[in-house]
């Protein structure tokens, strides 16, 4: 990772997993000046292919991959395709790994893939790393979450206010 200028920086386990990503950012980008920053909600994610053109374009304006979320302020968000935060269980099309790689089930290659699942255990993808020997299916944890997300669908749909 050091020769790809990768920096890792140590953050606190202090508050809750969704939030304490916040503080460790506000702490680390305190001191420093970029133009851009990437932000993703994990740790568990690998880049299959270059994403500069992304900060090339809409510099100026936040560029998100929404999941099923409903966005009040849309006009001030950019939305990309979600090949840019790829997360197995929920995405309705699937997925297919070849040779330790994922695609669409269109061949279309998936630039980042995100193996959610806030702890190993719930995680659907085994042995995730870069390469031909890593990225095999739990189908039983991959099922069950997809069904969950699935019924989550559903329930915004069909029981909200």
């Amino acid at each position: 990772m050091f020769k790809e200028k990768v920096i890792i920086f140590k953050g606190t386990k202090k508050y809750h997993i969704v939030n304490k990503r916040f503080f460790d950012s506000a702490k680390y980008l305190k001191n420093k000046s970029y133009d851009q920053i990437l932000f993703i909600d994990g740790g568990d994610t690998i880049f299959q292919e270059d994403i500069t053109h992304v900060f090339n374009k809409d510099k100026n304006t936040f560029r998100v991959v929404p999941l099923g979320m409903e966005v009040l302020f849309f006009k001030w968000f950019v939305f990309l395709d979600s090949k840019y935060n790829f997360m197995m269980s929920t995405e309705e099309k699937g997925f297919i790994v070849k040779k330790g790689l994922f695609y669409k089930p269109n061949g279309e290659k998936i630039v980042i893939v995100h193996n959610a699942g806030q702890m190993d255990f719930f995680r659907p993808i085994i042995n995730f790393g870069f390469g031909k020997e890593y990225n095999q299916i739990n189908h039983i944890i991959y099922n069950v979450k997809k069904a969950q997300y699935q019924i989550l669908g559903w329930y915004k749909k069909n029981l909200k206010d």
